[in-house]
């Protein structure tokens, strides 16, 4: 990912300290959750969040179910990468809004 893309999940993770006042504990969690996606997509050669589809996304939840992650952690990761993709694609990132989840 360029530092660019990186750049949205920063503005992100202040949105929701800021504007939708959610805890540290979510925030830590989502931003474990967005650095696992970012480490999916660097390996997949995606430079930014326009690559990203709703294959990459499926993919990334089986790759993290197979890794050994719980159902629940997975449906938290999913539900990261959706509120992430929503605040993008509404700030116009060009990130799918709801990327086939």
């Amino acid at each position: 990912m360029t530092p660019a893309a990186l750049e949205w999940i920063a503005g992100f993770r202040r949105h929701l300290a800021i504007e939708r006042r959610l805890s540290a504990h979510t925030d830590s969690n989502y931003a474990r959750d967005l650095a696992a996606l970012v480490k999916y997509c660097d390996r997949h050669g995606l430079q930014d969040w326009a690559a990203l589809d709703g294959q990459h996304v499926r993919t990334f939840a089986a790759h993290s179910h197979a890794a050994g992650l719980a159902p629940r952690s997975v449906q938290r990761r999913l539900s990261a990468v959706r509120s992430f993709c929503n605040y993008a694609g509404a700030r116009n990132a060009r990130c799918p809004r709801q990327p086939g989840l």
